[in-house]
């Protein structure tokens, strides 16, 4: 009955769990008497059903671990947390196996390395049914592995009983799979009738008397169909790898934990150029129909960059700016400065998994440089809008902050506090300054107080 006990990822996602559960047929074989053919006819029953839910809650060498699944003869979903930290999502659908989860998740209780989770972050993994892990991941998440896991091994007794006011029948062996040394007993509780179905199984796994693991399952809503859609763009987890390499070349070196972004080919812009030329102005001009409370807090979030050093600027509404201590109209600004245009749109952005929470949308275009090798950035623009930042000024003033790191070469971090990252601090952090002056070439600040 312990779901998961040993990682199941390694570093090339690698190899499968070595986990050996008692196949029905074989283990009823040696359960001769009527407890034996009523469990067989459950298990028969429950498999004609075809589906269930499932709440599990295990307690193994102190760590509390629970698992809720909706589960089908085809797909199915997982949920699994445990009082260590883990929080970590299993889906099955279309023949494929999907993993999510937080890094604890991920690095301790699945076994892929550090490096492999932080580049995969909050996305989903792939399994095709040829790759090494899908078995260990898919595991009890559809009908035939996880009715496994209820069939008590050895040699099967059965007595009626009353459990929560319902007359039950239990069916006690012996818990399946259990480690060399360790004795267990495992308790079925089915309903009585002709057609009898699980309800309930206990387990109590021990090792020299003491204690090393209990557990509870119980399974609802037999019969009521799943139907679980794939995840909206996994990465295959044969491209981990390539994932992890490309992270790699997205490091910003002096500044750790922060990472800069990558073209189309997969090339980084250019450290200390990324507009092709160090220390390169930017202008931002804002949606002319923008709301003066809209504007007002984009003015504010480009003048508090500014006075941080980081040489950007944002048009009046009368589509002016200064540079330089001049002023300049649109269509007359000079060939120095890169302009970077914000449109407003209502509603949140569709798509992809997580995107209805995403303030800012960043589209941009780059190009070899002049010497055929680097790449750098030919055009930016953003969408903000305006159904995630209603009535949330400070995620509007952050999506104008994402939006000036990403012109200076920045493209996220993992650092805690920044002013980048979600509920991060509400201006940019010192570390913030230090990686997109690094990037943009402006390394040292001038007297003005900007960049040079």
């Amino acid at each position: 009955m312990l779901r998961r006990r040993t990682p199941a990822l390694g570093l090339a996602l690698l190899c499968a769990l070595a986990v050996t559960l008692s196949a029905v047929g074989s283990a009823q074989a040696a359960k001769p008497g009527a407890a034996a053919t009523l469990l067989a006819r459950t298990i028969a029953d429950a498999r004609a059903s075809g589906s269930f839910h499932e709440v599990i809650s295990q307690l193994e060498n102190g760590t509390h671990v629970g698992f809720v699944a909706q589960i089908g003869a085809t797909s199915g979903r997982q949920l699994i947390t445990t009082s260590r930290g883990t929080r970590a999502q299993v889906v099955v659908s279309g023949g494929m196996a999907y993993l999510s989860g937080n890094s604890t998740a991920l690095v301790h209780y699945f076994g892929l390395p550090a490096r492999y989770a932080a580049a995969v972050g909050a996305r989903w993994i792939s399994f095709s049914r040829s790759d090494p892990g899908y078995q260990s991941v898919a595991v009890d998440v559809t009908t035939r592995s996880a009715l496994s896991e209820l069939v008590p091994a050895g040699v099967v007794t059965e007595r009626a009983v009353t459990l929560a006011g319902r007359p039950l029948i239990a069916l006690r062996g012996t818990v399946p799979g259990a480690a060399k040394g360790t004795a267990g007993v495992q308790t079925l509780y089915v309903t009585r009738g002709a057609d009898p179905l699980p309800v309930q199984a206990t387990m109590d796994l021990r090792k020299g008397g003491r204690v090393q693991a209990t557990g509870t399952i119980t399974t609802t809503a037999w019969g009521t169909p799943v139907a679980i859609a794939a995840p909206p763009r996994p990465i295959p987890v044969t491209d981990l790898t390539v994932l992890v390499q490309e992270r790699a070349a997205m490091a910003i070196t002096d500044t750790p934990g922060y990472t800069t972004f990558l073209s189309s080919s997969g090339e980084a812009p250019t450290v200390g150029r990324p507009w092709g030329r160090a220390c390169e102005p930017v202008r931002f001009a804002f949606s002319p129909a923008a709301p003066q409370a809209i504007y007002s807090q984009a003015a504010a979030a480009v003048a508090a960059a500014r006075a941080q050093g980081i040489d950007v600027t944002l048009e009046t509404p009368a589509l002016t700016w200064k540079h330089n201590s001049l002023y300049y109209r649109r269509g007359q600004s000079p060939a120095t400065a890169a302009q970077v245009t914000i449109a407003l749109a209502a509603g949140s952005p569709p798509g992809r998994h997580g995107a209805k929470s995403t303030p800012i949308t960043i589209h941009w275009h780059s190009a070899a440089d002049v010497d055929g090798h680097n790449i750098d950035l030919r055009q930016v623009s953003a969408t903000v809008w305006e159904g995630v930042i209603a009535g949330r000024p400070e995620r509007l003033r952050r999506a104008i902050r994402r939006l000036i790191a990403f012109t200076q070469g920045v493209g996220a971090t993992t650092v805690p506090g920044s002013g980048i990252a979600p509920h991060g601090a509400d201006a940019f952090t010192t570390a913030d300054v230090a990686a997109m002056l690094e990037m943009s070439g402006c390394t040292r600040i001038a007297p003005s107080g900007l960049a040079a």
